[in-house]
């Protein structure tokens, strides 16, 4: 009977990843071993997400794929592709979570990839609610402060427009946006605050935030990187000098 099961299940398994072999035939042809051996860990770890109910669903998902899984794509040379194959980054409906769950913040080396990777996340959580601060710390750990205020005018939102209108070079609009990310961390909106710490300058406080907050060391190295530029090796100093921190 167990090895009925298994058999059942592995038919299963190997029906859902048919897609991959189907629908992706060409770009398939270009992937590497090490791509193609990631991309099955990530179908079959969909799988589970997709099957699992929720008391056995959310704790993997809080750890996501295990780190030597996501080895393979750090030394895969067709990282791209690997994107390509994820439906929701195909689709454009990609959240921060999913490829944190992806360990994407990891494994993705190049740094003009990541940009396009983080735009489309970007323009989703703006999409998602409406709200330009859901996808403020994303934009502006690209320097793209011109773009979210472009978003607040869209939304007609006059306060915030003339806000985000202002130099913040500026000690005057320095210190109003750091007085901003303050208000936030009190009202544990972690993610915004970080934000307005990255549109005050300050890249050290707003990792800090990622890490002592929101616990994210992905998306500390993400941001980290963003905003400083560089691919994934080395380790950016600012990054690897709050782990020293930390640690």
């Amino acid at each position: 009977m167990g090895l009925q099961v298994s058999v059942i299940g592995l038919l299963i398994f190997v029906e859902y990843l048919a897609p991959i072999f189907t629908r992706f035939k060409l770009v398939l042809d270009s992937l590497d071993e090490c791509g193609l051996r990631f991309l099955i860990v990530v179908r079959h770890y969909s799988y589970l997400i997709k099957c699992l109910p929720p008391a056995q669903r959310i704790p993997i998902q809080k750890h996501g794929i295990s780190t030597s899984d996501i080895v393979w794509a750090f030394h895969s040379e067709s990282q791209e592709d690997i994107l390509s194959l994820i439906p929701a980054y195909q689709k454009g409906t990609v959240t921060w979570s999913q490829m944190r769950e992806l360990g994407m913040g990891w494994w993705l080396r190049n740094n003009q990839t990541l940009r396009i990777c983080m735009e489309k996340i970007a323009k989703h959580a703006f999409q998602k609610t409406q709200d330009p601060m859901d996808a403020a710390v994303f934009y502006l750990a690209m320097k793209k402060k011109t773009l979210l205020w472009g978003l607040y005018r869209s939304k007609r939102d006059e306060k915030m427009s003339l806000f985000f209108a202002n130099d913040f070079s500026q000690e005057r609009w320095r210190k109003a946006a750091l007085k901003n990310a303050y208000a936030l961390l009190g009202k544990q909106r972690f993610e915004h605050a970080a934000g307005f710490f990255l549109l005050a300058g300050s890249l050290k406080d707003a990792l800090e935030v990622c890490l002592a907050k929101l616990k994210d060391i992905q998306l500390a190295l993400v941001v980290a990187r963003l905003y400083e530029g560089g691919d994934l090796d080395p380790t950016p100093t600012s990054v690897r000098a709050l782990l020293q921190e930390v640690s």
